[in-house]
């Protein structure tokens, strides 16, 4: 596979076209699961904006408290796009998102988690 897509002048890793394709799907599932609920959407849709962020911070922030040593070594490996991340850590940065700003926006975080 091509590690690359060549659009004009610019490249795409096709990861993270696979990556932004599907949250833009979940969005729109998001939304009609939202107004099945009964939850506002722009309120929805700002936790969206929050769990994306939420996630990625997540991931990569249990990589490095895995293994802080190799991180406190070269701290440049941080914020190196090849550094990884976990799924069980964006899992919790997710969660955490949606459930501080649920109860900052007064819903209630248990029907807003059962949407996302």
């Amino acid at each position: 596979m091509n590690p690359w897509i060549a659009l004009g002048p610019v490249g795409i890793s096709p990861y993270f076209a696979s990556i932004a394709v599907g949250l833009s799907l979940a969005t729109f599932v998001l939304a009609r699961e939202a107004r099945r609920e009964g939850l506002p959407r722009r309120d929805v849709f700002d936790l969206a904006l929050v769990v994306i962020p939420a996630g990625a911070v997540g991931a990569r922030a249990l990589v490095v408290l895995d293994d802080p040593s190799t991180y406190l070594a070269q701290p440049w490996r941080r914020v190196h796009p090849s550094g990884g991340g976990t799924a069980y850590g964006a899992l919790r940065g997710l969660v955490g998102g949606v459930v501080g700003l649920a109860r900052w926006k007064a819903l209630d975080p248990w029907r807003v988690v059962d949407v996302f």
